[in-house]
């Protein structure tokens, strides 16, 4: 019989991994110190597969982005941007910091591979971190939704 630390240990990883499951498109994260406005960008690698999330073929078109700036509101805007094979999305910025709304989705049509995803903080005279969270979608033409990895390679 298990005891009642382990229920709880059983119940929290269970938990855990349904969180991940269901947020497998975003990334949460924060820019810049306490101390300092300064700008700041957290860079991330998302690979886009010829799969579905079945692991049937199905050939990405593009990338689709968006982000959202959480609470605490601060003066800095924090926008997101895509670049592959020398081509970038447009910037796409969120306008209201801490609504529940992200900013304009926009993609980039490059096919399946490696795309570099940049969120950027702006500069202000207000110190603090800005907190955000990040969504993006491989996608095929028609818009169903492709094998999409994510790894941090820079965080600010």
């Amino acid at each position: 019989m298990y005891n009642y630390k382990t229920l709880i240990k059983l119940t929290l990883v269970s938990c855990f991994a349904y969180a991940e499951l269901a947020s497998a498109h975003t990334q949460t994260g924060s820019l810049g110190k306490k101390n300092t406005g300064a700008a700041a960008t957290d860079k991330f690698y998302v690979t886009c597969r010829d799969e579905d999330l079945s692991g049937n073929v199905a050939l990405t078109d593009h990338l689709v982005i968006s982000v959202k700036d959480l609470a605490p509101k601060l003066a800095p805007l924090i926008s997101i941007q895509v670049t592959k094979n020398n081509k970038s999305s447009l910037l796409s910025t969120d306008l209201i910091d801490g609504d529940t709304k992200y900013s304009r989705e926009v993609k980039l049509v490059e096919g399946a591979g490696t795309y570099l995803l940049a969120i950027k903080k702006s500069k202000s005279i207000k110190k603090g971190l800005e907190s955000y969270v990040a969504q993006f979608h491989c996608e095929t033409s028609d818009k169903s939704h492709t094998d999409t990895l994510i790894q941090m390679i820079q965080n600010q």
